[in-house]
């Protein structure tokens, strides 16, 4: 899909200096204290009539009234407020877009901001971040990049270009649009298993593209009411045509049609470097080969259908057809061929991987049962080894039934690539989780947990860099 035009005539929205989500939580807080109040009355009301009942008509009775008083009440607080609390990601999303939709001005100038944060290490700014792909194990992505927000800023702003496969094409697109610790938290808090659609095989994926075009178009109007007064007017000066109609896609398309191409991500990232980032994502074609997006290469490709083809899992989604020079493409998974793309870093650094790893971050899976771990320092010479099982399934099965076709072993490249990653990239963050690539249930069923697991794998990463510092 390329991104349409819309028009021509310039957009009367304006930025209000108010954050995203205000107005959405004031609702919900709302809505929560009336349950409360209602509560409380019904409550008093319960035990007034449980003691009128008991001089009356005895203590039985005025214990059933208790018991009943009891269980409205926890229906109330547990039940109701239970449900607002696990609401529909598509439903949340659409909330908070529809808030900022209304309150977008450009008549405010972007706030100071006091930052407690003291650069940690004096090591070379990282400039790429990696994502591996790997399904489900991707729930621990929230609470990683949290982490980061939160404990490393400056390695975020600092950071140019994100690369990614499969869920990490996702994530990717949702940190190169400059998504806030707070939105992580609500995508940590969804259901995510929700997204993959009701079909148990070979689903459409539009739940998935309608949670990544929200949340894009959130993020970046979020970022957009930072924006400096000097760097608003460079926003429509450098280049007006696209800067409308940006605005007008993340504001007046309906959402079936928005699109946040490529090119504008690129736009974003030149005025506004510590918000927005380059972005490069990873799909495979079905004849076998690697196809990637990014702005050089399919400048006008929404960026949204670009991840949904990069995670297009092979039975689990359909592949994604897109026509590109002419030529229709049936384009599956980006982990395929390439689960984690670091030689897309070296390509577009045109350097080899002992000249880009200083400044690199990659993000590898585990799973637990790889032991010793292929990244532990206790471990400095273990070669990564395919199981037979993994072998088969991934080598064998998954191609023939899912038809298409692999240049050479998965099992084989994703050895090599490990072994690469470990013997020459000096950055790397490897999450060691107990689930599978298809495992979407269970990684719903205990968000907290996996984003701790993000959360201590990033602290760990954080504490090993500010050690280095100390030597």
């Amino acid at each position: 899909m390329f991104c349409p035009l819309v028009g021509s005539k310039n957009s009367s929205s304006s930025l209000a200096p108010q954050t995203p989500h205000s107005a959405l939580e004031k609702t919900k807080e709302a809505t929560r204290e009336s349950w409360r109040h209602l509560a409380a009355g019904f409550a008093l009301l319960g035990v007034l009539t449980s003691l009128s009942l008991t001089v009356y008509m005895g203590s039985a009775i005025a214990l059933a009234a208790l018991a009943l008083t009891a269980v409205f009440f926890t229906y109330v607080f547990f039940i109701e407020n239970g449900r607002s609390s696990k609401s529909s990601p598509l439903r949340v999303i659409d909330g908070i877009y529809k808030e900022l939709q209304k309150t977008f001005s450009f008549s405010s100038s972007r706030p100071s901001r006091a930052s407690s944060f003291e650069e940690i290490s004096l090591l070379p700014p990282i400039k790429q971040i990696v994502i591996s792909g790997g399904g489900a194990k991707g729930a621990v992505l929230p609470g990683a990049f949290r982490a980061l927000l939160k404990d490393s800023p400056d390695l975020i702003e600092n950071t140019e270009h994100l690369f990614g496969s499969s869920v990490g094409a996702l994530f990717a697109a949702l940190v190169a649009t400059g998504i806030s610790r707070e939105g992580l938290k609500i995508i940590q808090q969804s259901n995510l298993n929700e997204l993959l659609g009701e079909k148990p095989i070979y689903k459409d994926g539009k739940e998935l593209m309608h949670f990544l075009r929200q949340w894009m178009r959130v993020n970046i109007l979020s970022q957009l009411l930072q924006l400096p007064e000097e760097r608003k007017r460079a926003f429509h000066e450098k280049e007006p045509f696209l800067a409308d109609e940006m605005m007008k896609q993340l504001l007046e398309a309906p959402l079936e049609e928005a699109c946040i191409s490529f090119r504008m991500l690129a736009y974003l990232h030149i005025i506004y470097p510590s918000a927005f980032k380059d972005l490069s994502v990873t799909a495979t074609k079905k004849e076998g080969g690697q196809f990637i997006f990014d702005a050089q290469r399919t400048p006008d490709t929404d960026v949204a259908l670009a991840c949904r083809a990069s995670a297009s899992l092979p039975i689990v989604f359909d592949p994604v057809q897109m026509v590109y020079q002419g030529e229709t493409l049936t384009l599956f998974d980006g982990g395929l061929i390439d689960n984690i793309p670091v030689a897309l870093v070296e390509e577009k650094k045109g350097k080899p991987a002992e000249r880009v790893s200083d400044k690199t971050l990659v993000f590898v899976f585990e799973k637990q049962s790889d032991f010793p771990s292929v990244f532990h320092p206790e471990n400095p010479n273990a070669p990564y080894r395919a199981n037979f099982q993994t072998r088969l399934l991934r080598d064998e099965v998954i191609p023939r039934v899912a038809g298409f076709t692999l240049p050479t072993s998965y099992t084989v490249l994703r050895s090599e690539l490990l072994n690469k990653i470990k013997n020459q990239y000096r950055h790397v963050i490897s999450f060691r989780v107990d689930l599978k690539t298809r495992d979407f249930h269970k990684a719903s069923k205990h968000p907290k947990k996996y984003s701790r697991i993000g959360k201590e794998a990033v602290r760990n990463f954080l504490a090993q860099r500010a050690a280095v510092r100390n030597l």
